[in-house]
């Protein structure tokens, strides 16, 4: 049992909720979440080709950040050319491999009439980040200023390159066609560049199922938002013209709107909509009819909110295979909705809805590779951004079977990974002060064995010492699962901690048992 994990150390803030199985905890030790900044946006992709999700951060009138992702979802700041080294009113980040390398390349969308910004990846061979992307400066997508809130990569005509749009702050949206190596050509013509409105937010995807990419609009000053229909296919027009929808519950509504957001919440293999509406104004969850034309789904918690919303963003969060809702609130908590079935319940509990941040946006991201998604939050205002751990797996809760005395400490123990062999599982210890002599105990049986006041839950064939909390009184341990363990093995887990105030002289959390798949 000795080689059943190689040792990785950190520290995580821990939470709990009485009653309730927590989906997140947060991470107050993350790169992201240590000290404050004006956030705006976030961007994940494997933008150093090594398999796992780096990140942009996206900060307004302040260097933007990139992260690398060292592998066990630990993020730590590189310096890039161009990226981390200016200031700029940036709004918002886009990616995609616009010249057909294998790479991901990036936009940035600045605000204040400052030029938009296109970044080719270099990729291999180069192995270093200050090198790693080529401002295109000399680009119709880098020139011509702007009021630019939001970027998006989509292939507008369906000739196989990706294209670029832009939602932009009173004045028309942007479209960029790709020539077929990653150079842009500004549109002229169509409603998309000539419509104008304060657009905040766009999304892209098929609405309509004719195989070709629509466009969606959030407008802010009270204005109805754009819904594009891409004339290809079932229009029988030509791909990459669009025609605005007219008459629909979707574009009538007239709001102050900021984000829009596509998916197939409801499972019927269409996309659904949202909209993240501010100063107060309800939200919109709309249900897609199967052709593009929308109906408010009016008894869904979602579209019973009133706030001020920046953005929704789906995912599914607690890895049951359906669509999660997350939405990014100023000044008050955020928004979060589990899906059941067949409703968005709202989920009152947990960090994801503690606190009043001002958010801006939220994604979702399986940062450490375990196959269950973490939830990164953009906070602006020099407020600290927040990262929320996934504690989805294959763990169940054996609960305490140590009675604390007064005076002595009340530990918790939780868990997250899917315990499968080469994945990371992430212990975390809540203890409300700062304690050290924390003790690991992991064992192939249950054995509820009366010791020194309480109860020790596993068989202890293996003991891994020596940890202390910080000053919070919070640890995280972090461990490597070898690929030798059989399936559907169950491995229980607790934690000792030397204090001399309980019987005994010790103290031990719940204990926790999973399963390998």
């Amino acid at each position: 049992m000795k080689t059943l994990i190689t040792l990785v150390a950190g520290v995580l803030l821990a939470s709990s909720v009485a009653g309730q199985s927590l989906i997140f905890k947060a991470d107050d030790t993350s790169t992201l979440t240590v000290g404050t900044s004006d956030t705006r946006s976030l961007f994940v992709a494997d933008l150093d080709q090594d398999g796992d999700q780096d990140m942009l951060v996206i900060n307004y009138a302040q260097p933007n950040l990139l992260l690398e992702n060292r592998g066990d979802g630990v993020l730590e700041s590189v310096l890039s050319t161009g990226i981390t080294g200016i200031s700029e009113n940036s709004y918002g980040a886009a990616g995609g491999d616009i010249d057909g390398d294998g790479d991901i390349d990036l936009a940035i969308a600045n605000g204040g009439g400052q030029d938009n910004s296109l970044f080719r990846n270099n990729g291999p061979p180069s192995d270093s980040w200050a090198n790693r992307f080529t401002n295109m400066l000399l680009d119709a997508v880098s020139q011509g200023g702007g009021d630019s809130y939001a970027p998006l990569f989509l292939d507008v005509d369906g000739d196989g390159d990706l294209d670029l749009a832009f939602a932009n702050r009173g004045e028309p949206n942007f479209v960029y066609r790709n020539n077929g190596s990653g150079s842009f050509t500004q549109d002229a013509v169509g409603p998309v560049v000539t419509d104008e409105a304060s657009s905040r937010g766009l999304a892209s995807g098929d609405l309509d199922g004719d195989g070709d990419a629509d466009l969606v609009f959030a407008n802010s000053n009270d204005e109805a938002n754009f819904v594009y229909l891409n004339q290809g296919g079932v229009q029988g027009g030509t791909q990459g013209d669009f025609l605005g929808l007219t008459g629909d519950p979707a574009t009538t509504s007239t709001s102050k709107s900021f984000g829009v957001s596509l998916a197939d919440w409801d499972g019927d293999g269409d996309l659904d909509l949202f909209v993240a509406n501010r100063k107060n104004q309800t939200n919109e969850l709309f249900n897609n009819g199967g052709s593009g034309a929308f109906s408010l789904a009016a008894g869904q918690a979602p579209s019973q909110a009133a706030g001020d919303s920046f953005a929704g963003t789906f995912g599914d969060a607690d890895g049951d295979g359906d669509i999660d809702l997350f939405v990014a609130n100023r000044n008050q908590a955020n928004f979060f909705y589990v899906n059941d079935g067949a409703s968005l319940v709202s989920r009152g509990n947990g960090p994801v809805v503690l606190g009043a941040d001002d958010s801006r946006l939220g994604i979702f991201a399986d940062l450490d590779n375990d196959g269950s998604v973490e939830l990164a939050v953009a906070n602006t205002n020099s407020q600290p951004n927040d990262l929320f751990r996934s504690l989805l797996s294959r763990w169940v809760n054996l609960g305490s079977a140590w009675q604390p005395v007064p005076g002595s400490i009340e530990p918790s123990l939780s868990a997250g990974g899917d315990l499968s062999g080469h994945s990371w599982v992430h212990y975390f210890v809540d203890t409300d002060v700062s304690t050290s002599s924390i003790t690991l105990v992991v064992g192939l049986a249950q054995i509820d064995l009366a010791f020194r006041g309480g109860v020790l839950v596993p068989a202890p064939d293996l003991l891994v010492e020596g940890f202390s909390t910080n000053a919070s009184g919070h640890l995280r341990m972090s461990f490597i699962i070898p690929d030798i363990l059989p399936p559907e093995l169950d491995l229980y887990h607790q934690v000792w901690i030397v204090d001399g105030s309980a019987p005994g002289g010790l103290v031990a959390t719940n204990g926790l048992r999973g399963t390998t798949p």
